[in-house]
């Protein structure tokens, strides 16, 4: 079975949702596909007008997820397109969950793909795609690993202040005293 055929299969039996809070405005697809509805409009400039409902053009945020602008008369938001399917399919989440995607891949927003998780699953499903952001890996970061079991050993073994290894290492008390705990870096 050829690609195109696959696909053309898997859109007939995808399956749309209002979207909430946007209900007769837009849909959802299974597929992590968003859609405008047909409409009615009317404007100072023009008068009435049916506005043809089309497939969204979504974007890749700064973040890397796929999200669209979705409108209504007076005002625009964006949002993100897991979280619309997630939504639309699944239910409004519990208060704290997140949005968390099985396979790691922010673009795949697929219904099958996405769950309801704490923050805590989230972080493990991140270590476990490799996509977590602490540590090294974060852009921000002013210390490594090597800096992070100097810092502790120095303070535990050699008695040395927090405010003097903040000053030695180029951080700030707060952040020298979390690294030092295992606040920050807890996973070194």
């Amino acid at each position: 079975m050829t690609n195109l055929h696959q696909r053309l299969m898997d859109q007939s039996v995808e399956e749309w949702r209002p979207v909430v809070g946007f209900e007769g405005l837009y849909e959802v697809s299974d597929q992590g596909r968003v859609r405008s509805l047909d409409r009615v409009e009317t404007s100072v400039a023009w008068g009435r007008r049916v506005r043809c409902g089309r497939a969204m053009k979504p974007k890749i945020g700064n973040n890397g997820y796929v999200q669209v602008m979705l409108r209504r008369p007076g005002e625009r938001h964006t949002f993100l397109v897991h979280r619309l399917v997630a939504m639309a399919f699944m239910g409004c989440p519990a208060t704290g969950l997140h949005c968390c995607h099985n396979n790691g891949n922010k673009r795949d927003n697929r219904l099958g793909n996405l769950r309801w998780d704490t923050s805590a699953g989230n972080n493990a499903d991140k270590r476990k795609h490799g996509t977590w952001q602490g540590g090294e890996r974060n852009n921000n970061s002013k210390l490594t690993a090597e800096d992070v079991k100097l810092m502790r050993k120095l303070h535990y073994e050699e008695g040395i202040s927090q405010k003097t290894l903040a000053a030695w290492f180029e951080v700030s008390v707060t952040h020298a005293s979390n690294v030092i705990r295992g606040v920050s870096w807890g996973h070194i």
